[in-house]
């Protein structure tokens, strides 16, 4: 089961959000960074769905992107619908082993992560990776994964009947698609107060999959940061899904180091500045900047150390 979201080494024309198309050019494994990230060792390896991928802003804009230019070697495997079981899977298979990187960032989207965790813990192959075994080993596997999407694109070509990966990306896609309906979602939502949940706080899910995290990240060398980031709702005081608090509870449970983007985005003039023309979608350019800087102040926290370009 792939985890990357495009073939290796491949042009992807990837969204537009502002008016402006984006595309970039994946990695020898299918995840969105410069060629050759893979070989090289790297001090920061970053998790999470879109808004770790970098969606919508073009090449140097992402969150990745400007933490590289701040001298921090990133490993960037965040891909889109990505929801908290495909990002522990894809750290287990590409972010560990050999690599041993000294922070591993977790980027949580409150708006659709649960969503995506709903879907992704009935499927069994995602499940074995909360455990000790599971892996599949997917380094040593990219001919099969680009074969497999070479199938995909092909049955889809010939509407012939779906593969068993389009199955799979057929069911995240439609959770996702469902998740952004935002003119249908925005009235049901007012007639219920604000907060109110209508998808219950996956608690024994989602503890299931931090705590596997964490044990995997259980070195004395190695932290886990967990960035929160809200949705547009909640910055334009729209009536919305929130379990923020919920969560922060499991992380102290935990004494996960937490870096909670909504008080950061709240303290501008302007919340909504950080979306395209202010509209309900992802961040805009300014949005992952400002994160970045706000992740690098929690890396020298963590480090006790300035940024460096290699590490030896």
């Amino acid at each position: 089961m792939p985890l990357a979201g495009s073939m290796s080494d491949s042009q992807t024309l990837y969204c537009n959000e502002s008016g402006q198309w984006i595309d970039y050019r994946s990695d020898e494994h299918g995840f969105r960074n410069p060629s050759g990230s893979h070989g090289a060792r790297s001090k920061v390896v970053l998790l999470g769905d879109s808004f770790a991928q970098g969606y919508c802003v073009p090449r140097g804009d992402t969150v990745a992107d400007s933490l590289r230019s701040g001298g921090w070697p990133v490993l960037n495997l965040g891909n889109d619908d990505n929801g908290p079981l495909v990002s522990l899977a894809a750290l287990k298979e590409y972010g560990l082993d050999y690599r041993e990187p000294r922070v591993v960032v977790w980027m949580h989207y409150e708006g659709n992560d649960f969503v995506d965790l709903s879907w992704e813990y009935g499927i069994e192959r995602l499940r074995s990776y909360l455990g000790e075994g599971g892996l599949q080993h997917l380094r040593s596997k990219q001919s099969a994964i680009d074969e497999l999407f070479a199938e995909y694109w092909e049955s889809r070509n010939e509407s012939e009947a779906l593969s068993t990966y389009e199955r799979v990306r057929s069911v995240l896609r439609w959770a996702v698609d469902r998740a952004k309906l935002t003119a249908v979602r925005t009235r049901l939502r007012r007639l219920r107060p604000r907060g109110e949940a209508t998808l219950d706080y996956p608690k024994a899910q989602f503890e299931e999959v931090m705590d596997e995290l964490l044990r995997v990240t259980r070195a004395p060398d190695l932290h886990l940061l967990f960035v929160y980031l809200p949705e547009f709702s909640r910055l334009s005081e729209l009536d919305f899904t929130d379990h923020r608090e919920q969560v922060l509870r499991s992380l102290a449970e935990r004494n996960v180091d937490v870096l909670d983007v909504t008080s950061l985005f709240e303290a501008l003039p302007d919340p909504l500045s950080v979306f395209p023309h202010r509209t309900n979608g992802h961040y805009n350019a300014e949005g992952y900047r400002a994160i970045a800087q706000a992740v690098e102040v929690e890396l020298e926290r963590l480090l006790g150390a300035e940024p460096e370009r290699t590490i030896d």
